[in-house]
């Protein structure tokens, strides 16, 4: 069974970065701390006059990483495995668990990933120092925010306060173990306990799109279809494709994607090495049609959109708003919800609530739902993206009304039996799947 859960439980966090090109960010190895002393019944909850913030929900992808595939003229770019250890002031101490209790789900992911191995020794997808540093990053920011300013949280780790998720790749999982130990002050400050990361089995996944276990999703789009559907519905991608094909010496049938190769100069150039100088000339080409493209993946075409974003987003959609009811009719629970997910789970939810994204989810972008309630006035929605308030269409102000947001929302909605049935799955021929032979996920 999915298990849409938040508010009442320890969570996790989930992480969007930086922009690939933006290069490693200020990473500060001493940090100003302040002395808290405030007591939580007496914290101030808004900056706003008449609203309550009643709860926090962040969606982050991981920070930055090594690329997911090797591919020409690549195959000599040296990954120093050095790269991946661990960030000293990242080391909180987590433990990962299962949705459904017990210890995490085995990720027949990771194991695949540990057989792609570059040259230096480092292995495809996994979150480097540099990845690891922005997510502390964007966890001091949120302890800014939200203890600091706001004195919305406690100022030290208060387990029920906060409830942390992500999916099952160890570059996401680490990811907000980062973020967590920016957010709660460590290594200042240390929890008298791990701090619970939930991590769902794959067949229940709902922090991507789960193209693996909707077969009706999978026909229709997936990011190793994309060059084809490009080739039909994007001007000038075929002609380009066979021209770049050609100048790495590939077969014009191969069909080799754009999003492929934006994903190998995205990681080089965000970790400062060097670009193969053939592809210099084609970089800002590859970009263009690797934005198109996974606009393309996670929404669908023109006559697909109504169905792919629904399929692709709408159970997380439908996560978020449960958990903001919940937020308004109790008086306790979780008051920030963390979740780390991917590019394509922040794009498309980006699309559903038509906030413009030039290009693509930096590395570790955060794009964040905020509950208010006035007690003259009703419920109220913020929306935030790269810490930048949004002002929606189909709402009157920056902030929505909760009925305006939900009028937004309901048509990509879709609850855990909706999902199955238009998927042509169940509960059990969805987890009879996952102990077939394994085959990747492209994109993740």
């Amino acid at each position: 069974m999915w298990k849409f859960v938040g508010v009442g439980g320890i969570g996790v966090a989930v992480g969007i970065c930086a922009s690939a090109y933006d290069g490693e960010r200020d990473f500060r190895r001493h940090w100003p701390f302040t002395s808290f002393t405030l007591k939580a019944e007496n914290r101030q909850v808004s900056s706003n006059p008449g609203l309550e913030l009643k709860n926090v929900q962040v969606f982050l992808r991981h920070g930055a990483r090594t690329p997911l595939l090797i591919l020409p003229p690549f195959e000599q770019t040296v990954w120093d495995k050095s790269h991946l250890d661990d960030v000293p002031a990242t080391l909180l101490p987590v433990e990962l668990i299962s949705t459904e209790g017990g210890a995490r789900p085995y990720s027949r992911h990771e194991k695949y990933f540990t057989t792609q191995v570059f040259k230096g020794g480092a292995y495809i997808g996994q979150l480097t120092q540099l990845g690891q540093k922005q997510g502390y990053e964007l966890g001091r920011k949120l302890r800014k925010s939200y203890v600091e300013d706001l004195q919305f949280l406690s100022p030290t780790f208060t387990p029920e306060e906060i409830y942390a998720r992500s999916s099952n790749l160890n570059r996401t999982a680490y990811s907000l173990r980062c973020v967590l130990a920016g957010l709660l002050d460590y290594p200042r400050q240390v929890p008298p306990a791990p701090v619970n990361i939930e991590i769902s089995p794959s067949a229940d996944e709902i922090l991507y799109p789960n193209t693996t276990f909707c077969p009706t999703l999978n026909t229709m789009q997936t990011i190793a279809k994309a060059p084809l559907l490009a080739d039909d519905h994007i001007p000038g991608h075929k002609e380009d494709r066979i021209k770049f094909q050609e100048l790495l010496g590939l077969p014009a049938e191969l069909h080799s994607s754009f999003i492929q190769y934006r994903d190998l100069l995205s990681c080089t150039a965000a970790h400062g090495m060097a670009i193969p100088k053939d592809l210099e000339k084609w970089t800002e080409k590859i970009h263009y049609y690797a934005s198109e493209m996974l606009t393309m993946v996670v929404s669908g075409t023109s006559e697909q959109k109504s169905k792919v974003l629904p399929l692709g987003v709408g159970p997380a959609i439908s996560m978020i708003l449960k958990n903001m009811d919940n937020g308004l009719s109790q008086s306790s629970g979780s008051r920030m919800l963390l979740f780390s997910t991917h590019d394509t789970t922040i794009h498309g939810m980006l699309i559903a609530l038509q906030v413009p994204e030039s290009g693509w989810p930096p590395y570790c972008a955060d794009l964040i739902f905020e509950l208010y309630e006035s007690k003259a006035d009703g419920a109220y929605v913020q929306v935030k993206y790269l810490g930048e308030p949004q002002k929606l269409p189909g709402c009157k102000d920056m902030m929505c009304t909760m009925t305006e947001f939900k009028t937004i929302m309901e048509k990509f909605v879709l609850a855990p039996e909706e999902w199955d049935a238009q998927c042509g799955t169940t509960s059990e021929t969805r987890h009879k799947a996952a102990k077939q032979p394994y085959q990747r996920v492209t994109g993740i």
